[in-house]
Order: C-alpha cells, then sequence, then structure tokens
C-alpha cells in the first residue's frame, strides 16, 4: 500500500525541488527519498503543513488518505480534495511538469471514486482553500526560500 501513495506521490512531486520545502539536509537527496520522508511524516506535522499551503505536504496528505495508515485512515474522499488543494497551488506555479504530473495523480485517485465523492472531494478543497489560502503566499514557495521551522524535514535520521 505504501508503493501506491508513493508512486501516486511521487507523479504529483515530479518537480519536488521547484515546489516544496527546503530540507535540514545539505546534500540534495534523491526524490525518493524525499516522497517517503514526506509520506512518514506525523499526521499533525502533514496537516498543519498542508494548511500553511505546502504543496508537498499537501500531496503527502493526499498519498496518505489515498492508501490509509494508522493515524491517518484510508479515505479517497480527502485523498482528492488534497490532491485538488495542490492543483490550486500548482495552477499558480505556471510549471507545465508539474502541472501536468499533478493532473495525472487527480486522474488517478478520482478513476478510484463515483461522481458524488469526486464532487464531496471538491466542496471539501474548496472549503480548505476558502479558509486557509489567504494565509498563503501569493505565489508557492520555492526551493530557496525560507519556509517555517515546523515544516523542514530532516533526513539525517
Amino acid at each position: 500500500m505504501l508503493k501506491k501513495a508513493m508512486i501516486v506521490t511521487a507523479i504529483s512531486l515530479a518537480c519536488f525541488s521547484v515546489a516544496t520545502p527546503i530540507l535540514a539536509k545539505t546534500v540534495k537527496p534523491t526524490e525518493q527519498q524525499i516522497v517517503a520522508a514526506l509520506l512518514a511524516q506525523p499526521a499533525p506535522k502533514l496537516k498543519q503543513c498542508a494548511r500553511m499551503g505546502i504543496i508537498g505536504y499537501q500531496n503527502a496528505l493526499s498519498g496518505n488518505y489515498l492508501v490509509g495508515r494508522k493515524d491517518l485512515p484510508k479515505n479517497l474522499v480527502n485523498a482528492y480534495a488534497w490532491a485538488y488543494v495542490a492543483d490550486e497551488r500548482i495552477q499558480a506555479t505556471g510549471q507545465k511538469k508539474l502541472i501536468k504530473g499533478q493532473k495525472k495523480a487527480l486522474d488517478f485517485i478520482s478513476s478510484k471514486m463515483s461522481k458524488t465523492q469526486i464532487t464531496e472531494g471538491q466542496a471539501i478543497a474548496r472549503g480548505v482553500i476558502k479558509r486557509y489560502s489567504p494565509s498563503w503566499p501569493a505565489k508557492p514557495r520555492y526551493i530557496n526560500t525560507q519556509f517555517p521551522a515546523q515544516c523542514t524535514i530532516n533526513l539525517n535520521g
């Protein structure tokens, strides 16, 4: 199950270094290490950083909801909702590769859902965007930008 979440998250994080938080490690980690580290973050951290508008966390939260884990039960509606929120942020980047990757992630998740579930996921996403986006930076954050300390990822173990 974790492998499926990593695949979906990897698709949507194809250009991770462009649109996600800085890492505490100075040596550039592989995309697979980054995805694994994001997926493994505790649920409260995932939710907090996703609500702060950080795309990588939004997609990691989506990936965890897609397959489920002890502290984030499987929920396709929430998986779709967070992928949809991330898509809104990714659209603002203008990065065609990111946009294409996120569309693949949304299509993958929605292929497992009914139209009613998709509509519910979109409504949840719009609620998240309405509630939290006023505090998001106008442009999605990039790798060389200072990110909140609580959202850094330590890959040093």
